[in-house]
Formats: C-alpha cells, structure tokens, sequence
C-alpha cells in the first residue's frame, strides 16, 4: 500500500547490515514509514511488535499512520488502552 524511499531502504538494509537495530533519521525523514515497514516485516512472520515513542501525541500519530498503512493496531497510554 505504500513505497518507500530510497533513502529509507537504505536505512532499514543499514540496521540489517549492522544487526544493532538503530538508524539515525532527521525530522521528515519518514521514521514512522520505515518503523512501520519493519513491523509489518515481522508481521509477516508471525511476530508481535511494540513501538515505544516518547509521549501521549507520538502515541496517537504513530497508532493513526499504522492503521493508514493497514497494519492491527492497537495503544497503551494514559487513561486509554486499546
């Protein structure tokens, strides 16, 4: 349902390479995109996953982006466990 970028195959094939699981993105460089793929990767395989980001509003954005790119997603913060 979506493409990635050249630059964000790079970066997913550089963890990969490396085996430390750690990229450095700058802002807009579609860390969700490339957060999304590989947890759709790992879905594929059977694999559950957890996205930990850093506060309530990353929560909701990160949970809307995942279900426009129609992965199962569900959240746990504050008040609110989906």
């Amino acid at each position: 349902p979506w493409e990635l970028r050249p630059y964000q195959i790079d970066a997913i094939n550089t963890m990969l390479k490396h085996g430390n699981g750690i990229t450095i993105a700058g802002t807009g460089a579609g860390k969700t995109t490339i957060n999304a793929c590989i947890v759709d990767s790992y879905g594929k395989l059977g694999a559950r996953t957890i996205t930990i980001v850093p506060n309530t509003t990353l929560v909701y954005q990160t949970a809307k982006w995942f279900k426009f790119f129609g992965l199962d997603t569900g959240f746990y913060c504050g008040d609110e466990k989906d």
